[in-house]
């Protein structure tokens, strides 16, 4: 057993660069091993993205376990859940943190049943108690209230978080990491993945979207609807909705942001003719950038736009996507590269602020 138990996090990767779920996991974890006075370690399951243990010091991890013999290429669950109960068994982290992705709802319960501990899922706080143990709150009785939950087992924790409810913190360029590699052995899978399809922009869930173009109930119709699709789809963006439209029908309640839908943290989040609820701000408060287009200047969504517009969205929208299909979009930086052109836009547009 490690003589200073510590908080891990299981670190995922997508085209060699951290998942963004991953470097919010790391930026909370981090405050967590603080409080506990204990070191917080980032498990990367992939031999074959090294160059990613520097970002991973640089978000707050002490020690990184490099697992040498992980399987490559697409997630193999069983394999990777073998190789991490003996890990887990062997060193005794005090909790273990997986992002409530597709990945870690399959891999947790997993590593939960195997070592016979606790599992609470779909985390949205994390704090520390009184008497030093994890504190996990997660939404129960369809999100209509709140448990706390801790475990007083000597056995590690597992635990999910859910996308969008922690915020990534700004790198530390000066840190650095221990690497630990560990050399696995772990047996043949019942089934192998022979291929990935990337999600398509219109369906991938929205906690993983980099870009999400959200409508409210000032949209109005369904045709209106249209213009806000084809901005997301030349954003190569996901499309979402406030409660309002939801209930209007306009977009399906699957795409709904909010306390009583998707909570979300994209680089990027368009607001059209959403007024800015708390129930809608709750969800999506934590995105890097937003935009807010909006009739209404007094709107309480503009208090947190970093580029506001105040104009009729169906002149606007139009507006902004002829312009982006003007000047295309790289995939790499896309968000980056879409605020600079709204931000352009608002200030050479006249006839909006």
């Amino acid at each position: 057993m490690l003589e200073k138990r510590a908080v891990w996090v299981l670190v995922e990767q997508a085209g060699g660069e951290l998942k963004r779920a991953s470097v919010e996991l790391l930026g909370g974890a981090r405050e967590i091993a603080n409080k506990l006075n204990a070191e917080l370690c980032a498990v990367l399951a992939s031999a074959s993205v090294v160059e990613l243990v520097e970002p991973i010091a640089h978000h707050g991890a002490d020690k990184v376990y490099f697992l040498e013999s992980s399987p490559q290429g697409p997630y193999a669950n069983e394999t990777l859940a073998e190789i991490l109960m003996s890990l887990i068994e062997e060193q005794g982290p005090i909790i273990v943190l997986l992002a409530a992705d597709s990945m870690g709802q399959d891999l947790a319960p997993r590593l939960s049943a195997g070592l016979k501990t606790s599992l609470v899922s779909d985390c949205t706080l994390l704090d520390v108690g009184e008497d030093g143990r994890v504190l996990q709150t997660k939404p129960v009785y369809g999100d209509n209230a709140w448990a706390t939950i801790t475990s007083t087992s000597s056995l590690s924790q597992i635990a999910t978080v859910k996308p969008g409810t922690m915020r990534a913190k700004s790198p530390d360029r000066t840190r650095k990491a221990e690497v630990i590699v560990v050399a696995c052995d772990a047996s043949e899978p019942c089934a192998k993945v022979i291929d990935y399809i990337p999600a398509d922009p219109k369906t991938v869930s929205l906690e993983e979207a980099e870009v999400i173009v959200s409508c409210g109930r000032g949209v109005g119709s369904s045709g209106n609807v249209q213009l806000i699709e084809e901005l997301a789809e030349v954003l190569g963006g996901s499309i979402a909705a406030s409660r309002m439209a939801v209930d209007d029908g306009l977009v399906p309640s699957q795409r709904l942001i909010g306390m009583s839908g998707k909570t979300v943290a994209p680089r990027l989040y368009i607001a059209c003719g959403i007024s800015g609820a708390v129930h809608h701000i709750m969800g999506m408060r934590n995105s890097d950038t937003i935009v807010a287009i909006n009739t209404d200047r007094n709107a309480p969504i503009f208090q947190l736009a970093k580029v506001g517009i105040v104009g009729d969205l169906r002149e606007v929208v139009p507006a902004i996507t002829r312009e982006i299909r003007r000047v295309p979009i790289n995939d790499s930086g896309s968000a980056d590269r879409a605020e600079e052109i709204l931000s352009d836009f608002r200030q050479s547009s006249g006839g909006y602020d």
